[in-house]
């Protein structure tokens, strides 16, 4: 909620009427929020530093505070109508005695509400708040209630002013100001950052719909890495990389709408109207690899393809095997097709199977009606007939501090490709490869483009002579939109120090990093090259 003061001197009002104005926005943007669906709002209305205003001002803030939280009481208004819980967060103690009691009375008189909750900081310090969590949890150890190895970060965020509240998904600042400023340090750790130029009372309805659209479209990459972390974290040791790679991959097939139903059950039928499964894990230590394709009746596809690396000499199981190898496994049995995917194959075959990956002349075939649909002059699937969503993967790299890599991939692969059909998220230098001496590469885009270049292998080669990452990166991508008319694709690299780029053609993409230093997942946004920004010699 900054801007306020700002707001007032445009006006030439005084800074009273700019905070009354923040206020009102309080409650259009709650109403927002709720409006979206949005159901826990967390609102940064008082910091700390703000006791070091003039205490005329101060004062001015606190008469508000007192009024308002005393009408939301009264009036019945918004927060009573939407069930609204409302709790006031922070040093309450240091509020003016007649605020904390009307702080108090509104947390009690809305405790039983349960459709949303508003948290409003007030004489807050994220700081402050994170120490206090220590403390409190130092003081357990020394009575002997917990011991030093049994401390966890759930602990301490159960101390947290937040506690019983979800993470933070989305952080908006207002006024144009790029930094946290002690708000949710700890909270908003995997959340994504927007930042918006306008002051808080002249917030629009725009500016947030413009933050959860970049939001929605960050989601699977924020949601993956947020897994993946989890996962490294829960299991330190020779294996955290890989069971970062598997959680962050899986996260995607079990929750497929985070991936657009590009990865998982649901998505891109067959022309026989199956959804089928490809997906690959990597060890660059070892350099073992373990792959499935076709992969189905299985949904877990990335750790069926772990349980190839793991308990086979194979490096890629294919078709009704690999779905047999995987109920040896003890996954169970699924149908990967919902009634989404079986309309889009209907849709499909009732407007002539088209368009398709058959070349002109050859038919295509419509599964489970023992027929085929005559395809003659029919389009050519690719970038220009079925989009980028037709051929979307979640690729993942991770490094742990030994400097172990592991890269997997996931995919339910083409719209309406050609029964049997597997794709680079199989193979390794495809989707990805790892080598922990050098680095990793992920891609995403045209799988069978992929399998005839092997992108991530040429990376990390040109990486292994010595090549930047973005170079290495662009001299892969850039092969091949020469050869290949309509490419869509994408993918990043990153080198055993860190370092990383990445590259597109076609197409604006994003990938999302978080290393040990960082707070939260950055993402980065890759605009598309041209042929002219082609860097050969890396590849040759």
């Amino acid at each position: 909620m900054d801007g306020n003061r700002r707001f007032a001197e445009r006006r030439r009002e005084d800074r009273a009427a700019g905070h009354t104005y923040g206020f009102y926005k309080l409650v259009d943007a709650l109403e927002w929020c709720l409006d979206l669906g949005i159901t826990t709002v967390s609102v940064y209305a008082f910091s700390m530093d703000n006791f070091k205003r003039p205490p005329a001002e101060v004062a001015t803030l606190m008469a508000l505070a007192h009024d308002k939280l005393r009408k939301i009481i009264t009036e019945r208004g918004l927060v009573e109508r939407h069930g609204v819980r409302v709790r006031v967060l922070g040093d309450l103690a240091r509020l003016p005695p007649e605020v904390q009691a009307a702080a108090e009375a509104v947390i009690a008189a809305t405790a039983h509400h349960t459709r949303g909750m508003l948290n409003i900081c007030f004489a807050y310090s994220s700081r402050q708040e994170m120490a206090g969590a220590v403390r409190a949890v130092q003081s357990a150890v020394s009575r002997g209630q917990v011991r030093p190895q049994d401390v966890t970060a759930e602990m301490l965020a159960g101390h947290l002013y937040t506690q019983g509240c979800p993470p933070v998904d989305l952080l908006l600042r207002t006024s144009g100001e790029a930094r946290l400023s002690d708000f949710l340090l700890w909270q908003a750790g995997g959340a994504q950052l927007a930042f918006a130029r306008a002051l808080w009372p002249e917030l629009s309805f725009a500016d947030l719909l413009r933050a959860l659209v970049a939001f929605q479209a960050a989601a699977p990459r924020l949601a993956a890495l947020r897994a993946a972390v989890a996962a490294a974290a829960d299991k330190p040791g020779h294996t955290a990389t890989l069971d970062a790679v598997e959680q962050g991959c899986s996260s995607c097939e079990q929750d497929v709408e985070l991936c657009n139903f590009s990865v998982g059950y649901g998505g891109s039928p067959d022309e026989a109207g199956q959804t089928t499964l490809d997906a690959v894990i990597m060890d660059g230590t070892s350099m073992e690899v373990g792959a499935v394709g076709n992969l189905r009746r299985v949904r877990q596809a990335i750790s069926a393809a772990r349980r190839v690396l793991e308990n086979s000499k194979h490096t890629l199981l294919a078709g009704f095997e690999a779905t047999e190898f995987a109920y040896d496994m003890g996954f169970p049995d699924s149908n990967l097709s919902t009634p989404e995917s079986s309309a889009a194959f209907h849709k499909w075959r009732d407007s002539g199977c088209q368009p398709n990956f058959r070349r002109n002349g050859q038919q295509a075939l419509l599964g489970g009606l023992g027929r085929r649909m005559h395809t003659s002059g029919a389009p050519a699937a690719g970038a220009d007939g079925l989009g980028q969503r037709s051929h979307d993967t979640i690729a993942m790299v991770a490094i742990d501090a030994d400097g172990r890599i592991a890269a997997g991939a996931s995919t339910n692969g083409m719209t309406h490709k050609i029964p049997g059909r597997v794709g680079d998220a199989a193979v390794a230098g495809g989707a990805v490869y790892a080598d922990s001496e050098v680095g990793a590469c992920g891609s995403t885009g045209d799988g069978d483009a992929h399998l005839r270049f092997l992108p991530c292998f040429q990376v990390v080669e040109a990486m292994r002579r010595g090549i930047a990452p973005r170079e290495a990166a662009e001299a892969a991508i850039a092969r091949i939109a020469r050869f290949v008319p309509g490419y869509v694709g994408a993918l990043f690299a990153v080198d055993s120090t860190g370092s990383h780029a990445g590259a597109a053609y076609g197409w604006n993409f994003q990938y999302a990093i978080r290393n040990a230093s960082m707070t939260q997942p950055l993402v980065i946004d890759i605009p598309p090259l041209t042929l002219q920004a082609q860097q050969r010699p890396a590849l040759r």
